[in-house]
């Protein structure tokens, strides 16, 4: 993609080099300028990006408003990521997508789809290299990888490929494991969760990188390590609209806070009609030095906030309400306070909250259903693929909202530790008398700077305070 992009004649200097004459390594090296932008520069991929989006401007008047956005919007370097609702629009959207971008040079390869019948539109010298091999009228659609997450194409979810692991038993070897694990959008965060910890908890005891480790902590992580394995046979639907008449239905979004000791965090769900999807999780480790619960489901509640603006700022779907629910009636009544001042740290989280989200849309969920509950605590494997909480949200998001949990009033804040009290300011105006003020002028005066009239009063106040008392 690069290549495709040319230089400007008056910045080629920038980008000079040495090389021998006709590849001659007997020659003398000659000088050369590069006249396209070359893979390894740092403003390659921002100036390619520039000309992919001005090729599409530059034909908006001959291609659908789909196809320019899609340009505009679903392309990362040189990877497009596209969903559309039917095999037609996708045979059109395909076609029109490599035609508009051969008007600036822009070839589009590498293509795969989850239909059969998508993929025969295209020709096969242009699709994916996993396909070369398959026959579509016989096998099954290969697996993929988009932007690093694995992606079953033809079962269209998302899944892991778990490799053996022959690391050390040690510190530095449970961070190479656990950092081995890709997952952008957190599907597996509570297992991770259980690896995060046991290296912080070597962090804690100060255990050194290839120092063996303590044995409670190595039990724990060959279960861990044991438990490894069932990270395949987790799968997340990629479809968040799984059928062509869900467009017409209603579609809320869910998300959902928690904390406790260990960790904190959140996890979203899209509603759509009766069918609620996993979309996107986050946990983050507890500090190792010692914070409140209360502190902690504030810093869930910003985690819930922050997944809210990233699932709108990049799903093309119109979200028409948006829940957040948390356990802790704590955090509920800072949220909703509208009349207390907080101490500092609480303040500042309210006021991101407040800025992200209304206070009405904040409701309450007892812990037992509270699908953040494991992000906070970790899971195992096991447990994660027994569990269809997990990867479909709580039972009551598949019915309407007067069976949903029944909302408590939420009465004054109990923990005065964090409300910041008032301080009574008392204040006093001294008149000096005239004797007084003529003194104080007289000193003024006898002095050039205001540096030497210290230093003299500083002598004259030593030398009286250390005078002998007789």
């Amino acid at each position: 993609m690069f290549y495709q992009v040319r230089v400007p004649s008056d910045e080629r200097d920038v980008l000079r080099f040495l090389w021998w004459e006709d590849n001659d390594p007997n020659k003398p090296p000659k000088h050369y300028r590069m006249t396209a932008h070359l893979f390894g520069g740092v403003w390659s991929p921002s100036a390619a990006n520039f000309a992919l989006q001005r090729v599409a401007e530059d034909n908006r008047g001959n291609f659908s408003d789909d196809t320019v956005e899609t340009v505009k919007r679903n392309f990362y370097v040189d990877d497009c990521l596209k969903s559309v609702p039917t095999e037609d629009a996708a045979m059109k959207l395909a076609s029109e997508l490599r035609e508009l971008l051969t008007c600036g040079r822009f070839g589009l390869t590498k293509w795969l789809s989850n239909s059969k019948e998508v993929m025969k539109s295209i020709p096969a010298d242009d699709w994916a290299k996993s396909l070369h091999e398959v026959n579509l009228d016989q096998e099954d659609l290969p697996f993929e990888r988009t932007l690093g997450v694995l992606w079953d194409v033809e079962r269209d979810c998302f899944t892991f490929d778990v490799k053996s692991v022959d690391k050390p038993v040690t510190k530095r070897g449970v961070l190479s494991t656990t950092s081995s694990i890709y997952d952008p959008l957190g599907f597996a965060s509570p297992f991770v969760l259980k690896a995060k910890a046991i290296f912080q908890e070597l962090c804690r005891l100060k255990v050194e990188w290839d120092e063996e480790l303590p044995v409670d902590i190595a039990a724990q992580w060959h279960r861990w390590l044991n438990d490894l394995p069932l990270l395949s046979a987790l799968t997340i639907p990629r479809c968040l609209r799984p059928t062509s008449t869900s467009c017409f239905l209603s579609t809320q979004l869910h998300h959902f806070s928690d904390a406790s000791e260990l960790a904190y965090g959140a996890v979203s769900y899209i509603q759509i009609g009766g069918t609620c999807r996993l979309v996107m999780s986050k946990a983050r480790l507890a500090p190792i030095k010692p914070v409140s619960i209360p502190r902690l489901e504030l810093l869930a509640a910003v985690v819930a906030t922050e997944l809210n603006q990233h699932i709108k700022q990049h799903v093309e779907i119109p979200i028409e309400r948006t829940f957040f629910w948390t356990d802790s009636t704590i955090a509920l009544q800072y949220i909703k306070n509208k009349h207390c001042r907080f101490q500092t740290f609480v303040a500042n989280r309210i006021s991101k909250i407040h800025e992200r989200s209304e206070s009405c849309q904040w409701r309450h969920i007892d812990s037992v259903s509270n699908p953040a509950d494991d992000v906070s605590r970790g899971m195992t494997m096991r447990e994660i693929l027994a569990s269809e909480r997990w990867v479909s949200g709580p039972h009551f998001l598949r019915h309407d909202e007067e069976h949903w949990p029944a909302q408590p009033i939420i009465n004054d804040l109990p923990d005065e530790a964090e409300i910041k009290r008032g301080k009574e300011v008392y204040a006093a105006n001294v008149t000096p008398n005239q004797a007084m003020k003529n003194a104080v002028d007289r000193l003024l005066e006898r002095y050039s700077s205001w540096h030497r009239l210290k230093r003299a009063t500083a002598i004259v106040l030593t030398n009286c305070l250390g005078a002998p008392q007789w």
